[in-house]
């Protein structure tokens, strides 16, 4: 009898404790109560998605494997995160560029990604629908809509610094990432290389150059040599120039020529100037090229040099 009754006694502890377990896998366990549509939003490369999935209380242990059902484009799986008991699925995808005349007519693609959650109580398998407007998905341009835009901005910035017009001329540059390099004539010697990366320094160094200098005349070759980056929001366009200055004092004229490499930047639908690098003639390449420039009574020199020490 006490044997049987000790059998008993440790039956109904295991019973309890299954019972509690198959409770805690029914209605207690978090489960996926709803999925929200898809946000959209954008920048100048890609197109962002964040999906929220809801969950019944906070899940514990996830993992989240995302797969493109439909692979019409490249998708790039961030990660996840989770507040309570909202996870959030976060996805971007690179924007393709399409030639201005084709942009209402190329099909917009459906992408349909299967998502497999676990957690520590249970897995489930959704699926997330991602639909972005049309502006968002495709990039509007060719190299052509490009170079027109580049172009106009190269020319604001000739047309600033002969009419020394600071407003006009600063216009053509982006305030943030700025960029400045000049070899002031030395190829080969880096150790003379003036280099900065304040706006507010380019800013200065032209307006010194506009009081000291009552005419500038600048020319560049065109069309430009351009090359365009994949994603449409970055191109190096090539100039070689000609600048000659008379000066307000003494009457004395100043030559300058070499070729500049000016970084495009696009941003905000917007083509502004990030960085120039100016490889000059030295006044000896000049010199040995006067058959090509019209020195006349102008001083051979270097643009960035006469612009440092003003």
């Amino acid at each position: 009898m006490p044997s049987i009754f000790r059998k008993f006694c440790v039956i109904l502890p295991l019973a309890t404790i299954l019972s509690v377990i198959s409770c805690s896998e029914g209605d207690d366990a978090a489960r996926i109560a709803k999925v929200n549509p898809a946000k959209i939003t954008a920048d100048d490369t890609h197109w962002q998605a964040s999906v929220e999935v809801i969950f019944s209380q906070a899940p514990v242990n996830i993992q989240i494997d995302s797969k493109l059902v439909k692979p019409d484009t490249d998708l790039e799986v961030e990660p996840w995160s989770q507040d309570g008991e909202v996870v959030t699925l976060l996805y971007s995808v690179p924007r393709l560029p399409v030639p201005s005349g084709e942009f209402d007519n190329v099909p917009l693609p459906a992408l349909l990604i299967n998502c497999d959650i676990t957690w520590s109580t249970g897995r489930q398998s959704i699926e997330v629908e991602l639909n972005p407007p049309r502006e968002m998905f495709f990039i509007k341009g060719t190299l052509e809509d490009a170079r027109v835009a580049i172009t106009d901005v190269l020319e604001r910035w000739r047309e600033g610094y002969e009419t020394e017009s600071i407003g006009t001329y600063m216009s053509a540059f982006w305030d943030q990432g700025f960029r400045y390099v000049s070899d002031l004539g030395s190829d080969d010697d880096k150790t003379d290389d003036l280099e900065f990366d304040d706006i507010q320094e380019e800013r200065s160094n032209a307006a010194k150059f506009f009081e000291a200098f009552k005419d500038i005349e600048i020319q560049l070759s065109a069309p430009p040599e351009m090359s365009l980056s994949a994603n449409y929001n970055r191109a190096e366009v090539r100039n070689h120039y000609e600048i000659t200055v008379f000066a307000e004092s003494n009457n004395s004229a100043w030559f300058g020529a070499g070729s500049i490499s000016f970084v495009f930047e696009k941003r905000n639908n917007e083509w502004r100037i990030a960085e120039w690098h100016d490889n000059a003639y030295s006044p000896q390449e000049i010199l040995d090229a006067k058959l090509l420039f019209d020195l006349g009574n102008k001083n051979p020199g270097s643009w960035a040099g006469l612009k440092s020490i003003l």
